[in-house]
């Protein structure tokens, strides 16, 4: 039998249109009632692709849909939200009434089914949508052309992102600015004076780069604490707050579904700009992350049930530690900031809280003193020192005239590599948390075998980190593995070694045996210390080896 084919006079519920009705004539300029535009649906002899059409240039003028990635997206409560066949059912119910003609001729609404939407979304004509990379907070000072301008609220085509708040930002002087970010970290105490210019560096590089002033990559911070309750956490808050945001959070997990570079991934499809991963402990190692602090172009971003494809050149990531580990390719892509914490200080409070609510509630003052720097710093001809010891030389070159001209601080780089050997390196890294928790328990200034610095390590949740190879299982075991490979690499005579501001010594001795063997043998003691010289009545034996 010949398969039967639809007349012009026939009528179809899926096409929603019949002879004689206004919408068999999509050329004319559809109406538009409290914000939505009124369309046949499509099918029959008006065409998905002609709906499509009129639908996305409508939804392009509301500023409330975009493309990011190639996916449609909805801003929503100051995130980026894909849109799936399945929310479209009732978001595209805020652009559009589709009619349909009834039997007796006249029109009427209905809703989209799934199956429709599925249409819709993966249209071509979505190309229509402004595309977008990311949301903030406040109004963005961009290079436009050579020249600073401010993208204001609203979306901003430059720079393919949307500016969801609005103030009054005013000029101030240079130093008035200097000394609005000096006020920020002012009662903060720094391993080294090189660390306090990082920390700056910190501070002004999202302004740099958002705007694009600084067109490459830009690093990572990581901020590290010799103790906890340092105000390192604040820190990094703060940082964030000086652009009106809220740092989201990403918490350490195993890999599989819900790991870290899934929790990453999510903050990213989010698209808030400041992401931190707070308070890591042990071993960080993420090929994603580092393909996102050096990838170009765009990244694939996977989230449960979500794909999508994000410029992560414009994120700004924070990690905070009071000792960690991790690759040398991820060494080479963080600005180390190292604070001490002062013992018996406590950080003022102020009427919004905490310091960093207090940055938060100030934000135009504090992003008006960034933007300030900035413009000085295009005045006198954007200029950059010679410096090139990191991967990111525009940024270091950049940032370290800054704190040099501007804030009399010395040089950027100055200190970094020699510390992130410790970082490169498991054992090290598992020393210093050793040393913390010793000093935390008052075990400093005493000699101790390895049996007792695990004790210790396992009180405070201490894991022992270790080069690669076979992994002993008594942690005593593990103790001395980390001590060896410790004073292999920093030690000068083997006998001392300075880790930060920990000094550890080690000597040969008798000890008692362990288990159920009687009498000594002979073996390592070490002793642990802030001070350079040797703790009392531990006496080094100058013949000890190895």
């Amino acid at each position: 039998m010949k398969p039967q084919t639809q007349n012009k006079e026939s009528y179809s519920p899926f096409d929603g249109t019949k002879p004689g009705v206004a919408g068999n004539k999509p050329e004319e300029k559809p109406e538009v009632i409290d914000g939505r535009i009124q369309l046949p649906l499509f099918g029959g002899a008006f065409p998905a692709h002609r709906f499509c059409q009129l639908l996305y240039e409508h939804m392009a003028k509301s500023k409330k849909a975009y493309l990011r990635g190639g996916e449609v997206c909805a801003l929503a409560n100051g995130k980026l939200v894909q849109v799936n066949s399945a929310l479209a059912v009732t978001w595209l119910g805020h652009f559009v009434d589709c009619l349909i003609a009834g039997k007796d001729g006249e029109e009427r609404k209905v809703g989209l089914t799934e199956r429709q939407t599925r249409v819709i979304i993966a249209a071509a004509e979505r190309s229509l949508l402004p595309a977008i990379e990311t949301v903030v907070a406040v109004p963005v000072l961009c290079d436009v052309r050579g020249q600073p301008v401010y993208a204001e609220q609203g979306y901003c085509q430059e720079l393919l992102l949307y500016v969801t708040g609005s103030t009054e930002l005013y000029e101030m002087p240079l130093d008035e600015a200097v000394t609005a970010i000096k006020e920020i970290i002012k009662d903060y105490t720094f391993q080294y004076r090189n660390d306090r210019s990082r920390a700056i560096a910190a501070m002004l590089t999202p302004g740099f780069k958002q705007g694009g002033f600084i067109k490459s990559h830009v690093p990572m911070s990581l901020i590290e604490a010799n103790e906890t309750q340092s105000g390192k956490s604040k820190l990094a808050r703060c940082n964030a707050a000086i652009y009106g945001e809220v740092p989201q959070q990403v918490a350490r997990r195993q890999a599989g579904v819900g790991s870290l570079d899934e929790s990453i991934s999510a903050c990213l499809i989010r698209g808030q700009p400041h992401i931190l991963i707070d308070n890591y402990r042990g071993r960080f190692d993420s090929a994603f992350l580092e393909s996102v602090l050096t990838g170009s172009g765009q990244v694939e971003a996977r989230a449960p049930h979500v794909s999508v494809s994000v410029d992560a050149s414009r994120f700004f990531f924070a990690i905070t530690s009071n000792g960690m580990s991790s690759t040398a390719d991820f060494c080479q892509r963080v600005n180390l900031i190292r604070i001490r914490k002062r013992h018996g200080f406590k950080f003022p409070t102020f009427a919004e809280g905490d310091l960093d609510k207090h940055v938060q509630a100030n934000w135009p003052r504090f992003l008006s003193a960034v933007y300030q720097i900035i413009i000085e710093w295009d005045k006198a001809g954007r200029p950059r020192t010679e410096e090139n010891r990191h991967t990111f030389v525009e940024w270091a070159s950049t940032m370290d005239w800054i704190v040099q001209n501007y804030f009399k601080l010395p040089p950027l780089m100055t200190g970094q590599e020699e510390a992130l050997l410790r970082v490169r390196n498991p054992a090290l890294a598992s020393l210093r948390e050793v040393c913390a928790a010793l000093h935390e328990q008052g075990m400093m200034d005493q000699p101790l075998k390895a049996s007792d610095i695990a004790d210790a390590a396992e009180e405070s949740g201490v894991t022992i980190g270790l080069d690669e190879g076979p992994r002993p299982q008594s942690t005593a075991l593990q103790v001395g593995h980390m001590m060896r490979s410790a004073f292999h690499a920093l030690s000068e005579d083997g006998h001392k070694l300075v880790l930060g501001d920990y000094r550890v010594w080690r000597k040969t001795a008798q000890v008692p045996r362990t288990g159920k063997w009687p009498g000594t043998k002979k073996g390592w003691l070490y002793a642990f210390s802030l001070q350079d010289t040797e703790p009392v009545g531990f006496s080094i034996r100058t013949e000890c080896e190895d």
